[in-house]
């Protein structure tokens, strides 16, 4: 019941089309972060992300990151994850992203203007992601920036996407505590009370 409620109410179907833009800016934007490091070059030819990171002299510590670039690709056939012995390789399909950052941004303000906190905290997180991953800054460094913060007090107060899983999240918190006799709440940390 708890499922089909969210699933069907909860995710309405303009949370669902909205998601879908979403997801083509961050495929778009992902693709942008390749081209400008200049590590779509490496994946003409199949490699490993332990190889990107010892060419582009990347931080160890990145490598999940880049892993996790590599592998959203892969989910929609932008890339190709090929079995290698000890750790997998990857290589550049001739799939093209082809989509408009600001085609999609234009259709995401009239379908649902308050998802485009979601939005900005993706093209700011993608602005900053070279030097990321070159070690110089952190994640905490970017969105808690005093020169980004605005981008990060919006993403919590004013996002479709984050609401969505707030009200989800009460919802069953609600219901657990009305199945309990003597419930007991203990919060560690509310970030910044989205």
């Amino acid at each position: 019941m708890l499922e089909e409620w969210y699933l069907k109410e909860l995710i309405s179907k303009n949370i669902q089309d909205i998601w879908k833009l979403t997801d083509y800016y961050l495929l778009k934007l992902i693709d942008n972060i390749l081209n400008d490091t200049k590590i779509d070059q490496y994946l003409q030819n199949p490699t490993t992300i332990s190889e990107i990171i010892v060419k582009k002299q990347y931080p160890e510590k990145v490598y999940s990151s880049l892993k996790w670039l590599l592998d959203r690709l892969v989910l929609d056939g932008y890339a190709e994850k090929l079995t290698h012995r000890d750790e997998n390789k990857y290589q550049l399909t001739d799939k093209k992203v082809t989509f408009n950052l600001q085609e999609i941004l234009k259709q995401a303000k009239q379908k649902a203007p308050n998802s485009i906190a979601a939005f900005n905290m993706l093209s700011l997180m993608a602005k900053h992601y070279p030097e990321y991953l070159e070690g110089k800054k952190s994640g905490v460094d970017i969105i808690f920036s005093p020169e980004n913060i605005e981008v990060t007090n919006e993403y919590y107060i004013n996002n479709l996407f984050y609401n969505v899983h707030n009200k989800g999240g009460a919802k069953i918190l609600n219901w657990d505590i009305d199945q309990r006799s003597n419930p007991e709440i203990l919060e560690i940390g509310c970030g910044l009370g989205g």
